[in-house]
């Protein structure tokens, strides 16, 4: 009864490892997986770029009309809460940058996979 259990203790064994070796228990899935998030990140930083783009432009306006009034004071706070949003609006952008390099290193890597280089 020993001998059995250690046999199939090794049959088990050697199989495993032969799995292991050439990369069957890759989950094709957690890959996709992966990619749908960084694109679905992505979306969500073209929209906040969006929204911020407007925003920049709403203070703008808001800077133009303090000039105008002669309010200079507010116009000094609108100037601080622009390089705020653009630098929002920079962060942004690089994430979506890093984003989209992402998923083009994921779809290369679930490509190079699926053909065994």
């Amino acid at each position: 009864m020993k001998r059995i259990f250690l046999m199939v203790m090794v049959m088990g064994l050697v199989a495993g490892s032969t799995a292991f070796a050439e990369d069957g228990w890759r989950d094709y899935r957690a890959d996709r997986r992966d990619v749908r998030s960084d694109v679905i990140d992505r979306r969500a930083d073209w929209r906040d770029m969006q929204h911020d783009q407007g925003a920049i432009a709403h203070d703008y306006a808001e800077l133009r009309h303090d000039y105008a009034v002669g309010n200079y004071r507010a116009a000094a706070q609108e100037r601080q809460e622009i390089a705020a949003r653009e630098r929002d609006l920079h962060r942004d952008q690089r994430d979506a940058w890093s984003d989209t390099r992402d998923i083009r290193h994921d779809r290369r890597d679930m490509y190079r996979d699926r053909r065994g280089w």
